[in-house]
């Protein structure tokens, strides 16, 4: 255990199946945060764990996710991901007013509609799958595609472009130092592409997420052209990494905990309170993500004056 002054250099490399990384479990135990450095950004970070701890962050106003705004803020990616105008660094009621709008494109009759069309998905690459015959890849043949592929659909996009779009959105996430140049140049060309689809959804609208988003409407308020593309960026950028990881690593627990699968076999009934406890125990990548993250795009605040927890005081501007 080190001192609660060290900074500790994240991310923590322990991997071996699903188990938790035990270098976390120990920071778990705690009763403060933890400074950390990260591989980009000229200032440490704060590792924050405990459910009470990180529901204060994520909702006391003392912590800004907009402040790291024209900041090296610590990240894992060399090119910052996000751009300014990401409802994932707005603070209320910027924020609240995004997300209101882009609410109204998943109501429940767009939501049927969507799990609809994800079915079909996961069948025809489930049928793919098994007319290539034993041994299968399932990260290969379906949680690599599924989630990627759902996404781009919903969005309306073609699928003569998606192999661009996946190639650019990867070059985003790769976090070696070399690669800085590239995801630059794939960031400015994503949301020129993203842009140029918005205007054309404006003019000619369809069935697609991206009309319902752009027809969204609560008095004078709408998203903006601009709003609505990084919006669309940012969806994109939800179908890599987390529904990835997290479809292999329940087909993972399911193929070696057999009476797990059983269970389910038996008593389909339960596989949705089943997925939710999966969900909840499975450590996402290496186990030390957030939920719901790709590796090192988990959830970054600044801390604004008297920004403080348990028994330490986050100093003012640190993320």
């Amino acid at each position: 255990m080190s001192a609660d002054n060290e900074t500790l250099v994240c991310p923590f490399d322990f991997s071996r199946a699903l188990d938790f990384d035990p270098s976390l479990g120990s920071l778990m135990e705690r009763d403060s945060p933890v400074r950390i450095r990260l591989p980009y950004g000229a200032a440490d970070a704060w590792l924050v764990t405990g459910f009470e701890a990180v529901k204060q962050v994520t909702t006391d106003q003392r912590f800004s996710r907009a402040g790291i705004i024209g900041q090296d803020y610590p990240r894992m990616t060399p090119e910052p991901i996000v751009s300014p105008e990401s409802i994932n660094v707005m603070d209320p009621p910027q924020s609240s007013r995004v997300r209101h709008l882009a609410s109204q494109a998943f109501t429940q009759q767009q939501v049927d509609g969507m799990r609809h069309r994800i079915v079909q998905l996961a069948d025809r690459l489930l049928d793919d799958m098994e007319r290539q015959g034993p041994p299968a890849d399932v990260v290969e043949h379906l949680s690599d595609k599924l989630p990627r592929h759902a996404v781009l659909d919903l969005l309306g996009i073609d699928s003569a472009e998606w192999p661009w779009i996946q190639d650019g959105v990867h070059q985003l996430l790769v976090v070696g130092a070399e690669n800085k140049e590239a995801a630059t140049k794939a960031k400015a060309d994503l949301a020129g592409y993203f842009a140029e689809l918005v205007a054309q959804r404006r003019k000619s609208p369809g069935s697609d997420l991206i009309s319902a988003m752009a027809a969204a409407q609560e008095g004078d308020e709408r998203l903006d052209d601009r709003e609505l593309a990084v919006m669309t960026l940012t969806l994109a950028l939800s179908g890599q990494d987390t529904s990835t990881c997290q479809i292999s690593n329940i087909a993972y627990l399911l193929l070696t905990r057999p009476e797990l699968l059983r269970h389910l076999r038996s008593r389909p009934e339960t596989m949705t309170d089943v997925l939710h406890e999966m969900l909840r125990c499975i450590p996402f990548r290496k186990g030390w993500e957030s939920p719901g993250g790709s590796r090192g795009r988990g959830t970054r605040r600044c801390a604004y004056p008297g920004g403080g927890l348990r028994a330490r005081v986050v100093p003012d501007g640190q993320s």
